[in-house]
């Protein structure tokens, strides 16, 4: 049997292009990294360091408490802003001191905990109840799971866990993804307000990428979930459970404006997520028994995995010459040489 895990990155491959998941997840090939992935790898360690790891101790809370939230909120006089600043920059490679992409990451996540602590301690006067919902459960919470839906094991990281206050008589679990690269258009359209701007404008791949956390949050912890194929729910102790306490969360920090995005976790996304799951385990049967391959066919006008023209693949993996352009409708009044792969 082929050995590939179940992960976010392996299923968005495969739905992005499925002749890349091949060379990369069936053959094993890899590329170098790009530069963005790098930064934002680097990026992450420091945020996964501002509430402790094996690296570093964190934030010290102790000191936190005793700090005015509200004197200054806002600006960068902030004597909590201030102080998250000082710890992430305290972290920093002397290499990405300069860097504006470093520097606007770190700032909107110093914006986004300054934030959340000032909520924190305007609705809780306990300490206790402050360090519970301001400091997370978990980071960088490692899952290695098995689902009855596919012989592989499922596999990945959350960036962060929280616990919430309660809702419906339970508390709520929040999974956060950070996200060092580009806002949504859609998100970035709703971020009008004031920083940070909490948004519910999540669809494709946020979704399902939540979802895929989701899941593995509640196999880890003891739910299964199950059912006929298509109309599968979530028990816990042979009781059939609500989702409305679970919920994932991004923030995109790259960006001079804050922006975090929340979805509550739903059912039917879910069923999504396992169908994706089962769609390649057919695939990759198939292939084992020689009955389907990965290979990309050739068309006329665009790559029919990753939409782009076959002579452009945005990947530079082998790419498939159309075998004629004869046939393409093209205005007499565009120049083939220079605007041919602008055609849509």
């Amino acid at each position: 049997m082929v050995k590939i895990n179940h992960s976010k990155s392996s299923i968005s491959s495969y739905y992005f292009c499925p002749y890349i998941f091949y060379k990369q997840k069936v053959l094993g090939e890899s590329g170098s990294m790009p530069l963005v992935a790098k930064q934002g790898i680097e990026i992450h360690r420091y945020f996964e360091m501002f509430f402790g790891s094996i690296e570093s101790d964190g934030i010290d809370f102790e000191k936190l408490w005793k700090m005015d939230e509200n004197r200054h909120f806002g600006s960068e006089k902030n004597e909590v802003y201030s102080y998250f600043m000082s710890k992430l920059f305290s972290y920093l490679d002397p290499q990405y001191k300069d860097d504006q992409k470093f520097y606007v990451n770190l700032r909107a996540f110093a914006i986004w905990n300054a934030t959340r602590w000032r909520d924190v301690r305007y609705h809780f006067r306990s300490k206790e109840k402050c360090r519970r919902y301001f400091m997370p459960r978990a980071v960088e919470e490692k899952y290695q799971v098995h689902h009855p839906c596919t012989p592989r094991l499922i596999k990945g990281y959350v960036d962060v866990r929280f616990a919430c206050p309660k809702i419906e008589g339970r508390e709520r679990v929040r999974l956060s993804d950070y996200k060092t690269g580009k806002v949504p258009i859609g998100v970035r359209r709703e971020g009008d307000g004031e920083t940070p701007y909490y948004s519910k404008e999540l669809k494709g791949k946020y979704v399902f990428e939540g979802s895929f956390y989701c899941i593995e949050y509640l196999i880890k912890h003891d739910y299964e979930i199950k059912g006929e194929e298509g109309k599968e729910y979530v028990y816990k102790n042979g009781k059939k459970v609500k989702l409305s306490w679970l919920e994932y969360e991004y923030l995109f920090t790259n960006s001079s404006k804050v922006y975090s995005a929340r979805k509550k976790c739903n059912i039917v996304a879910l069923r999504t997520c396992l169908k994706k799951m089962r769609v390649i385990d057919k695939h990759i049967a198939d292939y084992e028994l020689g009955i389907r391959s990965f290979d990309r066919e050739p068309s006329e006008y665009k790559c029919q995995w990753c939409n782009y023209f076959l002579e452009d693949c945005q990947h530079n993996i082998d790419p498939i010459q159309a075998e004629t352009i004869t046939s393409l409708m093209i205005p007499e009044d565009i120049d083939i040489n220079e605007d041919f792969y602008n055609i849509v």
